[in-house]
């Protein structure tokens, strides 16, 4: 695997994750007053599209190795939606010390 290819794989896995916790996210708003009808459209044709493009790249990474990789990086993702808000802003604020 090339240098290149390496890094579109890591790419690959981690919008793979990030995909499947915003079709969580949006099924978790169903039925509340912030989804609207309007609202509610785009966010049903966003999670068909992405349910789509995941079980297209949920073949390719769910081959040993591939596999292990994904599901560690799902976890640290889903950890970070465990962070309470206030949580976050706190690390975010660490992070533009950090890039002074």
């Amino acid at each position: 695997m090339t240098p290149e290819q390496y890094e579109l794989h890591k790419n690959m896995i981690k919008l793979v994750a990030c995909s499947q916790v915003v079709i969580e996210l949006i099924d978790e708003l169903q039925g509340t007053q912030a989804y609207r009808h309007d609202v509610k459209f785009h966010a049903k044709s966003l999670a068909d599209k992405l349910d789509k493009f995941l079980g297209k790249s949920y073949s390719y990474l769910t081959a040993g190795e591939n596999e292990d990789t994904y599901r560690t990086v799902e976890r640290g993702i889903r950890r970070c939606l465990k962070t309470p808000i206030e949580d976050l802003y706190e690390l975010g604020m660490i992070g533009d010390e950090l890039e002074s």
